[in-house]
């Protein structure tokens, strides 16, 4: 529930469960993960950081270690929106001291660190944390994106052979394929083929690129046409 539809309603509530005092620690704890979760739709990150840290504090009252899980995931994923990364580093710690965790839990601990070791220029280790992902294959569906980071944590290694393999696999199971950043699949490959100088192979690729994203571009105006028109 990250419709920012659901806002006032959740708001009017919360208000209301402060205003008379109802001390109901798992209500009030749903209310503040969920505007934490709109706000964090809505790029109000310090708003998402208040309503997540009064999420926690009823959890800890409630005593519910999953939802208490949830919330410090999501709070993580916020600092590392607004790129401060050591307080970001702070809670992936605790997320790793938690018991007894779920394989699902364990694979969005694995998709924070991939995202926060992108983020602080480590590609070496976001390289083994996206393989663990791949070979895991909890809680992660499309396949190809992960082989896009992959080829790019290669690429900055300046491993290129596997960055190419990594690229052309990434393209090659592609859930969909109309899907309007296709165009990236190919320019990856084409950035890389032509620091290996594989001209021919680079060219076909930076064209593919070229065709699709014209293509998503005219269906994209195409769309904002027919909106106009309807008014």
């Amino acid at each position: 529930m990250t419709d920012s539809t659901a806002y006032e309603p959740i708001k009017e509530s919360t208000d209301l469960l402060e205003i008379k005092k109802i001390n109901d620690p798992l209500l009030l704890y749903f209310c503040y993960h969920y505007l934490g979760l709109i706000h964090y739709e809505n790029n109000n990150s310090s708003y998402s950081i208040m309503y997540y840290e009064k999420a926690i504090k009823k959890v800890r009252q409630y005593g519910d270690k999953n939802y208490l899980f949830n919330t410090y995931s999501e709070i993580t994923w916020t600092y590392l929106k607004m790129k401060k990364y050591d307080i970001a580093r702070q809670y992936i710690d605790t997320l790793n001291n938690f018991k007894n965790l779920s394989d699902v839990q364990k694979a969005n601990i694995y998709q924070i660190l991939s995202v926060y070791y992108e983020l602080t220029n480590e590609p070496s280790k976001a390289l083994e944390i996206n393989k663990l992902i791949v070979k895991s294959n909890n809680n992660y569906t499309d396949l190809s994106r992960m082989l896009f980071k992959i080829s790019k944590n290669y690429e900055a290694l300046n491993k290129l052979d596997s960055a190419l393999l990594y690229a052309e696999k990434a393209e090659e199971c592609k859930l969909d394929s109309a899907y309007f950043l296709n165009n990236l699949y190919y320019q990856n490959i084409g950035e890389i083929s032509e620091q290996l100088k594989l001209w021919k192979k680079s060219a076909f690729a930076y064209k593919k690129a070229y065709l699709l994203k014209e293509k998503a571009t005219s269906k994209a105006l195409d769309k904002q046409i027919m909106s106009l028109e309807k008014k």
